[in-house]
């Protein structure tokens, strides 16, 4: 799905090319929160040199939920990158509410891997495999 809301961001936003990097960027990072997420570790500011910016990578870092805070980033750059957009209104509207259906299957994957991370294995499984 990443692949999927990049692509398409690439498409609605030749106007602003910033904007669309930021997008990107916090696409980026997105899999980076998820993984300190379900691993329950902060995270290293490393792992997003070069991705982030360092205020932005200390405040992903500080966000209690990381990947909600990537979240909120893409959909604030998508309502911006609508708002300032060349197309006609109804195809900017289109391609809108299309970035924001990815990154709302982004949002439900993520919520569905914090739910089956959070699911004790059944105990005969677990004594199986130790």
């Amino acid at each position: 799905v990443c692949r999927v809301v990049a692509s398409e961001v690439l498409v609605t936003a030749p106007h602003d090319a910033p904007l669309r990097e930021d997008f990107l960027r916090w696409t980026v990072a997105l899999p980076v929160a998820v993984k300190n997420l379900l691993r329950a570790e902060p995270g290293a500011a490393g792992e997003l040199l070069g991705v982030l910016p360092p205020d932005a990578i200390a405040a992903l870092l500080a966000a209690p939920h990381q990947p909600l805070h990537c979240l909120h980033h893409m959909r604030a750059d998508c309502l911006r990158i609508a708002l300032t957009s060349p197309f006609e209104p109804n195809l900017s509207s289109s391609l809108h509410a299309s970035v924001t259906a990815s990154v709302a299957t982004l949002t439900g994957a993520m919520g569905a891997m914090e739910r089956i991370n959070g699911t004790p294995l059944p105990f005969a499984y677990a004594a199986h495999v130790r």
